[in-house]
């Protein structure tokens, strides 16, 4: 069975025997939903008020969780891999790692590409205009290769270490594109 069906199955299951539970409580007299008997001569138009007020209130409760539910089977997966509903982090062992990075240096401009958008946009942004981390893109720090050097190998301020690891080839070919991608500094080219 396949797991969505099975889940669909178990929230079935559940909102049956919720059901079943609180049938027996609505069908033993009050139940705890309607008012308590009251001596007002105005009994009737109380309890008339007190069912529409139940009433709206219901109406709206099942109102919101339909679109609630509708939101998550129609937005949610609808047989989409799981790559295209957002970024994700995919770890790899060391062994793999290094073997991603030598099967990319006889391309240095690719390594130095994939390093940036999977390293360095997660906080600066594709563009380099700042998201978590600050604006690279008109960055004075790019001219300066032993800074910037220093910067990734080592961390700064709130910044961390992520070259720490990153094999000389692959610092250099980030740097270049750095450098090629935003001009030294000059501006946001492509």
């Amino acid at each position: 069975m396949p797991p969505a069906l099975a889940r669909f199955r178990r929230v079935l299951t559940c909102v049956a025997l919720l059901g079943l539970a609180l049938t027996g409580a609505a069908l033993a007299g009050n139940g705890g939903f309607a008012p308590a008997p009251s001596a007002s001569p105005n009994e009737g138009g109380i309890r008339a008020i007190y069912w529409v007020i139940l009433g709206i209130t219901g109406a709206i409760f099942l109102i919101v969780e339909i679109a609630l539910v509708l939101f998550v089977v129609r937005y949610r997966s609808r047989g989409r891999a799981r790559e295209l509903e957002g970024a994700r982090v995919e770890v790899l062992e060391q062994e793999d790692y290094d073997m991603w990075v030598q099967g990319r240096l006889s391309r240095p401009d690719q390594l130095g590409r994939e390093t940036f958008q999977g390293t360095c946009a997660k906080c600066h942004g594709l563009s380099g205009q700042g998201d978590i981390g600050p604006p690279i893109a008109q960055s004075p720090l790019l001219r300066d290769r032993t800074a910037l050097t220093t910067l990734i190998r080592n961390g700064g301020v709130k910044m961390p270490a992520v070259g720490k690891t990153w094999s000389d080839e692959q610092l250099k070919a980030t740097l270049d594109y750095l450098r090629n991608r935003f001009k030294a500094g000059g501006g946001s080219g492509g």
